[in-house]
């Protein structure tokens, strides 16, 4: 598959997932909620995991091996910025930082089954 409007969907409910998560942090600082507005390395980053998530998903793997190669990934392009933690192998990280990269893998295969259900609908 490669389709860039699934990626881009993928992408922003990334985002807004993050967010979520995160949005009690900013609540003094002026952020957008829009993908569309964010600079555009972050932006890149967003769809350069929901490319890689989809690829995982496409391939087949499972939940937590999606996870650890999504981490592994991530953390090859951001090694410069990445704090001691997050720099930690998959199995040594805390839930919740593990929860982050689940949450991705949840967003693009449900992302994913409702392109395949929708292309199966109109065939």
């Amino acid at each position: 598959m490669d389709n860039e409007i699934i990626v881009i969907n993928i992408a922003k409910s990334i985002y807004k997932a993050y967010i979520e998560r995160v949005k009690h942090q900013l609540l003094y600082r002026k952020y957008s909620d829009d993908l569309d507005y964010l600079d555009p390395i972050q932006k890149d980053e967003r769809y350069h995991t929901a490319r890689f998530a989809l690829k995982c998903i496409e391939n087949r793997f499972d939940r937590e091996s999606c996870s650890i190669l999504i981490h592994n990934d991530w953390i090859t392009r951001n090694m410069k910025r990445a704090t001691t933690l997050q720099k930690q192998t998959y199995v040594l990280l805390s839930e919740y930082e593990k929860n982050k990269y689940r949450n991705i893998y949840d967003i693009t295969l449900n992302h994913y089954n409702s392109y395949i259900e929708s292309i199966t609908y109109i065939s």
